[in-house]
């Protein structure tokens, strides 16, 4: 799994798994999940 500059899993990624994720309507794209959180 990729991880951050700091070397911590993004916590997107336990949302991605579900395919849901807080703040966004929608199913996420797993081949294109932003390496911040949105806004």
């Amino acid at each position: 799994m990729p991880r951050t500059i700091n070397g911590r899993v993004p916590d997107i990624w336990q949302y991605t798994m579900s395919g849901r994720v807080p703040g966004i309507d929608g199913r996420v794209d797993m081949n294109r999940v932003p390496d911040r959180p949105p806004g």
